[in-house]
C-alpha cells in the first residue's frame, strides 16, 4: 500500500487511465496505474463522493486543491499502444 500526493487521469474514446504517484526523494514516482471503462469510471466516482461527504459530515469540509487541465497531445499517458 503507498500514500498518493498526486493523481494523473486522461481519456480516450474508450477508456479512463488513472494514475497514482507519490513524491520519493527522486521526484513523483507512480505507484499504480489503472484503464477503466467510463460506466466504471463514473460509478468509482460516485463511490468516491459518497465517501467525501461522509467524512466532511463527521469531520469539516476538505480544503479545495487546485486541478491543474494538460493539453493530452503534450501530456499523454505512458500507455502505449492504446488510443
Amino acid at each position: 500500500m503507498s500514500y498518493v500526493d498526486v493523481t494523473t487521469t486522461h481519456i480516450s474514446e474508450d477508456v479512463f487511465f488513472i494514475e497514482l504517484k507519490q513524491n520519493a526523494p527522486k521526484g513523483l514516482e507512480t505507484v499504480g496505474k489503472f484503464i477503466m471503462l467510463p460506466k466504471n469510471a463514473k460509478a468509482f466516482c460516485k463511490s468516491l463522493q459518497l465517501l467525501i461527504e461522509q467524512y466532511e459530515t463527521k469531520h469539516g469540509k476538505i480544503t479545495e486543491v487546485e486541478v491543474r487541465k494538460v493539453d493530452p497531445k503534450k501530456e499523454g499517458p505512458e500507455w502505449k499502444g492504446i488510443t
